[in-house]
């Protein structure tokens, strides 16, 4: 049972993609993990307790000659035991082998073990194997009859925390180098761009007082003025890769066009996909939406999770998560084709509803802003009254912002 509801509630709904909706929320991986280990270990000791009152209800009822401490004693390093399996699956799975390895190893580690426990006494030549058994730690000695045997019990705890720590290492590991992977993504060589990789498209974008004077302000509230302007750039870029993929799908010299990338992708491709799910992984949303994102904006005309699937590499139902979820924060919509019941996604992708759908959330930022002001005092009035105006201006300026470039889109 332990061995079973660890690999299924790590590896299993890893793979599976269930997690990623718990991930969208600021928690890290590592803790995802460890919780709910220990909310296996909670379920062994409860139910621990279960079996040593049932039996101990027994004994009284039946007037057993066994000792209610001695039950006690075999029931606790029953439970450790299986925390020490349940430990051992929890590691496999975070060295990234997945569920199935994880329940392969820990159920052969056990069998093994038992096996060692029960026939290798039965050898002199074998005899001294026995002592590497947790089984013989835990039951060697006959708790039922001597009482909890506190070297075995130290070195179950002991092993089961190194195995536990060694699994949670393996977690915030793994995490760090798909982090170092995807900065080291290749970037298509072209045209040098304006400092902070604004392109043609961007320059193009009016610079405000206002919008620019945001950037003075330290803090978490230099991270909420960045968000708008930053999901700005990506649109942009993502705008000129789709017109460069059209122009190469519709020139047939094949030497004009960029090297292949990863996954099917060219360089430049693969380095826009591989940022926007970064980008968005620090808004707290899971890396995997980010890159459906990025790769959605690529596309040019709607999409289903089969090719999507087929195209990223990523499991269908971890794609579906991301897909509603970007479906939920109106980046994305679905659609059905006639006669069909796959569904089809596509970015909103107009620049005009990605600045007016920010502005919702800073609008609604600057009326919280303002909430506090009557009830501040003092430095802190005159901080909040600022910031509110400073993003009250950002909010104008965006929308007049919008306004200009719907009127230019216009006429061109």
């Amino acid at each position: 049972m332990a061995v079973t509801a660890t690999a299924a509630l790590t590896g299993g709904d890893e793979e599976a993609g269930r997690l990623e909706l718990l991930l969208a929320l600021p928690v890290a991986r590592r803790q995802v993990f460890l919780v709910r280990f220990l909310c296996v270990a909670f379920g062994l000791a409860l139910t621990s307790v279960l079996v040593w009152l049932s039996v101990y209800g027994s004994v009284i009822s039946y007037d057993m000659d066994v000792s209610t401490g001695g039950v006690a004693a075999v029931t606790l390093t029953v439970a450790l035991l299986a925390v020490l399996h349940a430990g051992i699956a929890y590691a496999i799975v975070g060295f990234g082998l997945g569920r199935g390895p994880a329940l392969g190893v820990a159920a052969g580690v056990l069998v093994v073990g038992y096996l060692l426990h029960g026939i290798a006494p039965m050898s002199d030549a074998l005899e001294p194997l026995a002592n590497l058994s947790p089984w013989e730690w835990a039951l060697g000695s006959d708790p039922l009859v001597n009482g909890v045997p506190w070297g075995g019990v130290a070195l179950l705890v002991a092993v089961s925390a190194v195995v536990v720590a060694a699994g949670t290492y393996a977690v915030d590991r793994r995490r760090h180098q798909e982090r170092l992977t995807r900065r080291s993504a290749p970037t298509r060589s072209g045209p040098a761009s304006p400092p902070g990789g604004a392109g043609p498209a961007l320059s193009r974008i009016p610079a405000h007082s206002r919008i620019h004077s945001l950037s003075r302000i330290p803090g978490p509230s230099r991270n909420i003025r960045s968000a708008g302007y930053r999901l700005t750039v990506a649109f942009l870029k993502a705008s000129e890769l789709s017109e460069t993929r059209t122009d190469h799908d519709s020139t047939p010299d094949a030497g004009s066009s960029p090297a292949p990338g990863p996954d099917g992708f060219s360089a430049g491709e693969a380095s826009f996909i591989s940022e926007m799910g970064s980008l968005m992984e620090r808004w707290g949303l899971p890396q995997a939406t980010g890159r459906l994102f990025g790769y959605l904006l690529l596309r040019n005309k709607p999409v289903d999770l089969d090719t999507m699937t087929r195209e990223l590499g990523r499991a269908k139902s971890g794609l579906s998560v991301a897909a509603r979820q970007l479906e939920a924060w109106t980046l994305a919509r679905r659609s059905t084709r006639p006669g069909s019941r796959r569904i089809d996604y596509e970015t909103v992708g107009d620049l005009q509803h990605l600045l007016l759908v920010n502005n919702a959330h800073m609008r609604k930022f600057t009326e919280t802003l303002s909430s506090g002001i009557p009830v501040a005092h003092g430095e802190a009035r005159d901080r909040l009254a600022s910031l509110a105006d400073l993003f009250s201006g950002f909010v104008e300026q965006t929308e007049a912002l919008v306004a200009d470039w719907e009127a230019r889109r216009t006429t061109s």
